[in-house]
C-alpha cells in the first residue's frame, strides 16, 4: 500500500514537471525499474538520476533515453561500471550533503573519481560536469563568477 502511494505522489510530481517545463531529480533506490517506467511512459524529458548506485545495464539505460546521472564522492566498482558505460554529457557530480556526512568540498572526490574512470584530467572533468550541470538545470551565468573552480591539477 505504501509503494503505490509513493508512485501515485510520484505520478503528480511528474505531471506538475510536465505543465511547468521542468527537470526531474529522481532518488530511485530499490525501485529503479518502476521509477524508469514512469519516467519513460510520462514523456520526460529531462531526468537525472541522483546518488546513483545503479547497475552497469542501468546505467545504459538511462544513458540511451539522454537522461542525466549525478555521481558522489563514494567509490565502488558497481558505480565504476556504471560511469564506464555512460556518455559523459549525461554525468554530473554532487555529495548530496549534508545528507551522508559529507561537504559540499566533497564534490571534487566525484570529479576525481569520474575523471580517473573516464581518463581525463580533474580540471577537464570539474568544466564537463559543471557544463553538464549548467546544461540539464538550465543554468546560466558569467564564467568569471567560478573562478575558484578546478584548481586541483
Amino acid at each position: 500500500e505504501m509503494r503505490e502511494k509513493q508512485k501515485h505522489v510520484f505520478n503528480i510530481m511528474l505531471d506538475s514537471a510536465l505543465d511547468n517545463n521542468l527537470p526531474v531529480s529522481i532518488h530511485s533506490r530499490e525501485s529503479f525499474a518502476d521509477v524508469l517506467k514512469m519516467v519513460e511512459d510520462k514523456g520526460i524529458k529531462k531526468a537525472h538520476f541522483h546518488f546513483f548506485d545503479g547497475s552497469e545495464e542501468q546505467a545504459r539505460e538511462i544513458g540511451k533515453l539522454g537522461y542525466y546521472i549525478s555521481v558522489p564522492p563514494y567509490k565502488s566498482q558497481k558505480r565504476a561500471k556504471a560511469i564506464s558505460a555512460m556518455p559523459l554529457q549525461q554525468i554530473m557530480a554532487e555529495t548530496d550533503s549534508p545528507i551522508v556526512g559529507s561537504s559540499p568540498k566533497s564534490v571534487e572526490n566525484a570529479v576525481m573519481f569520474i575523471a580517473g574512470i573516464k581518463k581525463l584530467d580533474y580540471v577537464n572533468a570539474a568544466r564537463l560536469t559543471t557544463e553538464n550541470t549548467k546544461a540539464f538545470f538550465n543554468i546560466k551565468y558569467k564564467s568569471n563568477q567560478l573562478s575558484g573552480l578546478g584548481r586541483r591539477q
